[in-house]
């Protein structure tokens, strides 16, 4: 099992190659803006609800330094919110998208705070910490819901519910993206 900081920064990686084939001009816009849209709102979610908390209990960041990924996620989930509700062809969606990946840029710059995170834990408490970052991914939806993003301590509950709407919706209609 990967060390969560090497999870993050994976995770980190694929994000930055997805804002790169939505870019493309010859890939399929549709697809790519959905998979980007569902990733980003999955690493949002995970990192606020299990790695955040980890870093405040391990006290490697103070708190100027959480309040300003807070807010990271926050721009971002907004910007996601908006993207979502576009159309593929709405003329204000590319400068949306080069909103969130200039946002996206300064949270990965950002992640300095989260470096030292595998120093500061035992390997029980990274391995937990993994665990918990594996259990959280699971319980991520089939479809993004960015705007859940902001509901605070109701999150945990409107994402399951979100989850298994989603689960019987994809069991019945076909998922186009």
């Amino acid at each position: 099992m990967a060390a969560p900081g090497e999870t993050i920064d994976t995770d980190h990686r694929e994000i930055d190659a997805l804002f790169g084939r939505v870019g493309d001009p010859d890939s399929d816009h549709r697809v790519e803006l959905s998979e980007l849209i569902a990733r980003l709102a999955a690493h949002i979610s995970v990192e606020h609800s299990v790695i955040l908390p980890a870093v405040r209990r391990a006290g490697i960041a103070d708190r100027r330094a959480l309040s300003g990924l807070k807010r990271d996620y926050h721009r971002m989930g907004h910007l996601l919110t908006r993207i979502e509700r576009r159309k593929i062809n709405s003329p204000d969606l590319p400068d949306l998208v080069g909103q969130l990946q200039s946002e996206w840029r300064h949270h990965v710059d950002r992640q300095q705070v989260l470096r030292g995170l595998d120093e500061h834990l035992s390997r029980e408490e990274q391995l937990d910490l993994a665990d918990q970052l594996t259990r959280a991914e699971q319980v991520i939806h089939s479809h993004p819901h960015p705007h859940l993003l902001a509901l605070g301590p109701l999150s945990r509950l409107t994402t399951r519910l979100a989850a298994r709407f989603d689960r019987a919706r994809d069991r019945t209609v076909p998922n186009i993206p």
